[in-house]
């Protein structure tokens, strides 16, 4: 009886965990069209977070009572930490675009799988490979590869690097914080409560520089809502689903191909020159990244998250 149960039990395990999969792809994409769709929006940095976070927050909740949720207290208290994560990731990020190239951000963010993989080894009782963690090295030296070769100016104050090291340290908390929370919270109901405290967190610098909706367009309106629906709702809603199914050390992996996609939506959006060797670089760490899902990986997996 066991050997007939076996297949029976492990075809729906197979098919969450190809689905995760998939959405990792997704959120690839949809991350990694962000900064350039964001290049189309003008206006100050302050302004345009905020305002693009307090637009996330009405989208979240008709999306969660749409699927027959509800908001509670509960929800809010439990997603609070990934949501100060998050919006304090984006508050430092426009902090420091000030002090340091935007190259120097993407080269010190490459950093994030090691700690987020890492850090998972000790919250989650993750265990590392020595394939995974070969073929991460690669993947990041392919997208560190990609920005040196770009030509852009690499630089950065002692401030500016510290800022770096911050931005992306919120991010991994996130990262942490949102597997842990959707330990007990659905996918719509942990997204609202994240939208909800970065909001409020991005307030802060808004009323500290004072909010100039006078001057974004309706253009800047219009592409605010796409990234607002694309990278931000969409995206995050993927990511937050499949970060139950996977490893953290593969689901954290998706910020490096991410890059790729945005060198490559440049190109076509904005007009950036690619370079022959970025491209090679970005089609090294596509490989590696690849080599990473398809290997080995020990860890047994957990009980599926509400949704």
């Amino acid at each position: 009886m066991t050997s007939l149960a076996t297949p029976t039990v492990a075809a729906p395990v197979r098919r969450r965990t190809a689905l995760a999969y998939l959405a990792l792809a997704g959120v690839m994409v949809t991350w990694g069209m962000g900064p350039p769709l964001s290049k189309l929006i003008t206006g100050p940095p302050t302004t345009v977070a905020a305002t693009r976070m307090w637009m996330a927050v009405p989208l979240t909740y008709v999306v969660l009572r749409s699927q027959g949720g509800r908001p509670s207290w509960a929800g809010l208290r439990r997603s609070l930490w990934g949501g100060l994560f998050f919006g304090a990731n984006i508050g430092f990020f426009f902090l420091t675009l000030r002090h340091a190239s935007v190259a120097t951000i993407t080269l010190i963010g490459v950093l994030q799988p090691v700690i987020v993989g890492l850090a998972a080894v000790r919250l989650f009782g993750e265990r590392l490979t020595r394939w995974g963690m070969a073929w991460t090295l690669v993947a990041i030296g392919g997208v560190a590869g990609a920005v040196l070769v770009a030509g852009k100016d690499v630089r950065a104050t002692p401030l500016g690097i510290g800022l770096s090291v911050l931005t992306i340290s919120c991010l991994s908390a996130y990262l942490l914080a949102s597997r842990q929370a959707r330990r007990t919270l659905a996918p719509n109901e942990y997204l609202f409560g994240v939208m909800v405290w970065a909001a409020a967190v991005l307030t802060v610098p808004l009323l500290i520089d004072g909010p100039h909706w006078g001057s974004l367009g309706r253009a800047d309106w219009l592409w605010l809502a796409v990234v607002l629906v694309g990278p931000g709702w969409l995206g995050h809603l993927l990511m937050n689903w499949a970060i139950t199914e996977v490893p953290m050390s593969i689901s954290s992996l998706q910020m490096l191909p991410s890059t790729v996609v945005s060198i490559a939506a440049a190109w076509l959006i904005n007009h950036e020159r690619v370079t022959m060797p970025e491209a090679l670089f970005g089609l090294v760490t596509l490989a590696a990244v690849g080599f990473v899902v398809r290997g080995p990986h020990r860890r047994a997996r957990p009980r599926p998250a509400p949704g």
